[in-house]
């Protein structure tokens, strides 16, 4: 069930009760008080809502931020009305106790409702959407064939409907979207696949981090290279990460390297704004710029040149100030089923092209609240 028709419900409903209230406001019928409860409540809730931004100015003062604001508003609502219905009506205290009652247990039922019918319509959607690709034009797809369409009832399901209705949302069950999930993830981690390595022991000199003339020989062997400043991180018994960063100039300037010293370690990240003129009059004379307001992170080994357009890294190898362009994340090496297995760094977006049968698409994926 939607919650957009709740919301029609709770328009009818309203107009409804507002009108027998209208119609008989010359007479005292009996029960009137208890219609006025249920108006209050079914029209607190969303104009409550809707009113939060302007009680969070008006409580800025006493109240927390967060969802209380909104549950204050909500409250603060069917209270005024309740006065202003008492009022209207000439009654007592008594009158507006018992309207309060009947619209706060009316209301708190309707809350109820409301938010469970709203987390009912989060969860995961799908989008598709048919693209046309012009003759001869090269674009990079991920292939899914219709055994494996077959495998993914949700997917399958939501391609059908695709094709006998061209609506394009669909809502995927909670019990399918892990289901879901990992089939996209595998895909697009097939997707990067480049080459893989095979004889000598690659994985010892892995494990210590090392980018051997072995490793070097393979990435050329299969069209691909490997800077002479690669550098490799294990992150697991399976997993290495491949950085690469490209030498520029070095600096042979001992005042630029005192003032560079001076900068704290950042052992918790800290980031300072400094100021050397050499340091920018060097980065000039070598074809590089640097903005004015550059910043730099020490940590132990190395600085580095936080800019507005480039980042820089400089280190202190062999009594020399090497500068480098950022390291960058660009190979995955995975061991799977007995082999290293390379894999493109640059994942897929999350919205890109499939190719099923011989037609492509757009398929994206997103969690709604």
């Amino acid at each position: 069930m939607s919650v957009m028709y709740y919301i029609y419900g709770l328009i009818v409903a309203a107009i409804l009760i507002t009108a027998v209230l209208i119609k008989y406001r010359s007479k005292k019928i009996r029960g009137e008080w208890i219609l006025a409860g249920f108006l209050i409540a079914i029209i607190s809730l969303p104009l409550g809502l809707v009113l939060t931004p302007v009680m969070q100015i008006m409580t800025r003062l006493f109240l927390p931020e967060g969802g209380f604001n909104q549950i204050f508003s909500v409250l603060s609502m069917f209270i005024i009305m309740s006065i202003c219905y008492t009022y209207l009506r000439k009654g007592s205290a008594i009158l507006f106790v018992k309207v309060s009652v009947v619209s706060f247990l009316v209301l708190l039922l309707v809350t109820v409702v409301w938010f469970s019918l709203s987390m009912s319509e989060g969860g995961m959607f799908m989008v598709i959407q048919e693209v046309t690709i012009p003759a001869g034009e090269n674009v990079r797809y991920i292939a899914i064939t219709q055994e494996e369409l077959e495998k993914i009832p949700p997917l399958k399901k939501a391609m059908d409907a695709y094709t006998q209705s061209n609506n394009s949302e669909f809502k995927v069950d909670n019990e399918d979207q892990s289901i879901v999930s990992d089939f996209f993830e595998k895909k697009r981690h097939e997707s990067r696949f480049l080459f893989s390595i095979s004889g000598g022991n690659p994985e010892e000199n892995l494990n210590k981090g090392v980018v051997s003339q072995e490793l070097n020989n393979v990435f050329i062997t299969n069209n691909f290279s490997l800077s002479g400043n690669a550098s490799i991180n294990k992150i697991s018994e399976t997993r290495w990460d491949v950085f690469e960063k490209q030498y520029l100039f070095s600096i042979l300037d001992e005042e630029i390297e005192k003032e560079l010293n001076k900068i704290d370690i950042a052992m918790g990240g800290e980031i300072k704004e400094i100021r050397i003129p050499k340091l920018k009059n060097v980065f000039e004379s070598k074809g590089f710029s640097i903005s004015e307001n550059y910043r730099v992170w020490r940590i132990p080994e190395k600085w580095n040149i936080i800019d507005e357009r480039v980042n820089y890294e400089i280190w202190k190898q062999d009594g020399k100030l090497n500068v480098y362009t950022q390291e960058e994340f660009t190979y995955e090496i995975w061991k799977e089923d007995g082999k290293l297995n390379v894999y493109d760094g640059k994942s897929y977006p999350d919205a890109t092209f499939f190719k099923i049968g011989e037609k492509y698409y757009r398929i994206s994926s997103f969690f709604a609240d």
